[in-house]
């Protein structure tokens, strides 16, 4: 693998999530439209931790979702992963197929999200596309 090219940004898909999460990390690679939420929502952990969202953003999962439902909140206490929310995702009218292998998000009988399930943690991951504002070009050399 080459070194300066970095490997693609993941989440994981969740049924459970009620919203798409991020870590700043990966929002900082992935999203665009940052703007502070000083009043944003709460998300509740398995471990009984409250984390509030201070930032949102917009995600380029796809150009066939609405602007609505590819907003993303910025949580700094996500330790693990990034979720991409099905819930969000149905609420645009999506359908979701799980399968051993893969997860396929489909829109008016069009996939328009791909991922694999991740063999290592049973999750699926969904790849996702840079911010287009992020990517630094290499220097050319005199």
């Amino acid at each position: 693998m080459n070194p300066l090219i970095k490997p693609p940004t993941i989440a994981k898909a969740d049924s459970g999530a009620s919203a798409h999460c991020f870590k700043p990390e990966d929002a900082a690679t992935v999203l665009h439209n940052v703007t502070a939420t000083p009043n944003g929502p709460s998300v509740y952990l398995p471990n009984g931790t409250i984390l509030p969202a201070q930032r949102k953003g917009q995600l380029l999962l796809s150009k066939h979702l609405s602007p609505k439902e590819q907003t993303t909140q910025i949580l700094d206490g996500i330790a693990e992963s990034s979720l991409i929310s099905l819930g969000q995702l149905c609420d645009d009218n999506c359908i979701t197929v799980l399968d051993k292998n893969e997860i396929n998000i489909f829109k008016n009988n069009k996939c328009i999200i791909k991922g694999k399930r991740n063999k290592a943690d049973g999750l699926w991951d969904i790849p996702l596309q840079p911010n287009p504002h992020t990517i630094s070009k290499p220097s050319r050399e005199l």
